[in-house]
């Protein structure tokens, strides 16, 4: 009599622990993250035990299953790498670079210094799409930037509708996100910007109404405090609105403390902390340039009183993996950054900088951008589709030497990650 082993029972047999598994221990528990798709869940210590071992019949059947699926588990001979970078084409556009603000650490207003008014060509930019985006046939996501984007609200509009009628009998989805002080927005313009395709506004504030009107000047106005808040109180309810809160080297936690209760009175609650960081790419070294940057370990200290802050305080934590240590558009094979020029550069942080520039509207070479991942040891650290091999524009300048984060990435996850959930 022959005995036989299914093809399904070996691929469970081979299966082991994706490599990209960030691991939290507490107490008698550990906390999995998968960091590919930023799933987490808790197991004991003695099935996390059996799990790295290997010992397949230690492991509670339940516990298997919800690994498994979440794909926590892959087979020996899986793409551990299947990720979104590269699925979709992702783009940045600085629409203008004309602000009504003027912000002490804005790395934009740092590194382009035209005075006159310029913006993007939007029958260039939408020639464009048809000729090198469109063929690639993904998925596409376009974050407005500036300057301030809502004063060219009229081109923006234009550019998402035309977009929407781009894709609409493709397989293709277009998806549109405008970065905003919030300053011009109002109900009438959120609902044109919503069925125009936008489906996300992100506006960013800097602390209470003290510290935010002293940091976001704006020109001719005495404070910018009040007028926001009340404008994301009236769009709320018409387009998703995500609070972006800057923290910098002079961040007090109380005007944290007074901002959050300010906007969980007022029923605002997606919200997200991001550090000025000390990585300017610019070409100045004034003292005005580093005066709100935080160093890594300033950086951590400040996130975890904010995250318990947020925490305690019931807000939910709205990022499965904290933006600021990944998402990076340089890396995405399909990812451009636009300049108001038509220029195109690699990230945001290098608009204006002329050693950065790769590419234009008007004169389009590369179909294809080449990798950025220039260390391949990289892709055997765990917190690889975090960090993808770190910043490369760091490492080409010589500013950090292999431009490794691994230290502060894998503090920031560990607190953001038990903060959250445990």
């Amino acid at each position: 009599m022959r005995i036989g082993i299914s093809e399904g029972l070996i691929k469970v047999l081979l299966m082991k622990l994706c490599k990209y598994v960030f691991d939290v221990r507490n107490g008698e528990e550990h906390l999995l993250i998968n960091l590919i798709n930023g799933i987490a869940v808790i197991i004991s210590n003695q099935n996390y035990v059996n799990l790295i071992n290997g010992y397949r019949e230690g492991i509670d059947q339940e516990v298997w299953d919800v690994l498994v699926q979440k794909q926590f588990l892959v087979q020996n001979e899986d793409d551990e790498l299947n990720f979104p970078y590269g699925k979709y084409t992702a783009i940045n556009m600085n629409i203008t670079n004309i602000c009504n603000f003027s912000c002490h650490y804005c790395y934009f207003r740092a590194n382009n210094k035209e005075k006159e008014a310029m913006a993007v060509d939007a029958d260039e930019f939408l020639k464009w799409v048809k000729v090198y985006v469109m063929p690639k046939q993904k998925d596409i996501f376009i974050n407005y930037l500036g300057g301030e984007p809502l004063i060219e609200s009229e081109k923006l509009i234009h550019i998402s509708r035309n977009m929407q009628k781009l894709v609409e009998n493709s397989s293709m989805r277009y998806f549109g996100e405008v970065t905003t002080n919030g300053y011009f927005l109002s109900p009438h313009l959120a609902r044109v910007l919503f069925s125009a395709g936008i489906r996300c506004i992100q506006i960013t504030l800097d602390g209470n109404r003290e510290e935010h009107n002293r940091i976001r000047n704006c020109h001719g106005v005495n404070g910018t405090y009040d007028k926001i808040i009340s404008n994301i109180c009236a769009c709320n309810a018409i387009i998703p609105i995500i609070v972006r809160i800057n923290i910098n080297k002079k961040t007090d936690v109380i005007a944290i403390y007074d901002l959050l209760k300010d906007l969980k009175a007022k029923g605002i609650e997606n919200i997200y902390f991001s550090a000025i960081e000390d990585n300017y790419l610019g070409d100045s070294d004034s003292a005005e340039d580093n005066e709100y940057a935080l160093s890594d370990a300033e950086a951590i200290d400040k996130y975890i009183k904010v995250w318990m802050l947020q925490k305690s305080m019931g807000f939910r934590f709205i990022q499965k993996i904290p933006s600021i240590v990944g998402n990076c558009i340089a890396k995405n094979p399909n990812g451009y950054t636009i300049n108001y020029d038509g220029k195109i550069y690699l990230c945001p942080s290098t608009c204006g900088i002329s050693r950065f520039y790769i590419d234009d509207l008007y004169n389009f070479k590369s179909k294809e951008k080449k990798s950025q991942i220039k260390k391949e040891d990289c892709k055997t650290c765990a917190l690889y589709p975090v960090c993808m091999g770190g910043c490369d524009i760091i490492r080409s300048i010589g500013q950090k030497e292999d431009a490794c984060r691994k230290t502060y990435i894998s503090q920031i996850l560990t607190n953001y990650f038990r903060i959250k959930y445990l």
